[in-house]
């Protein structure tokens, strides 16, 4: 639970333990898997890519730094 770009950290953090990582998954079926409606998973996207914790080319997100990322939404 929680804000969308929490959900979405919980998400992409839970895919790897790697420090860096790329994840394969479309908007409306992470929008449906988080529960969250897809402006506001856009919305997520860009805070994070805004702060330089993650890039998304497409279908594919990419965690630059899993520990940064877990420190800044989650913790």
């Amino acid at each position: 639970a929680g804000s969308p770009e929490r959900r979405l950290a919980v998400f992409l953090c839970s895919q790897s333990n790697e420090k860096r990582f790329s994840v394969n998954i479309n908007a409306n079926s992470l929008s449906e898997m988080l529960n969250v409606g897809r402006a506001s998973l856009y919305r997520a996207f860009d805070k994070m890519i805004g702060d330089g914790f993650i890039e998304k080319n497409g279908k594919i997100i990419t965690v630059l730094d899993r520990h940064t990322l877990e420190t800044n939404y989650i913790d």
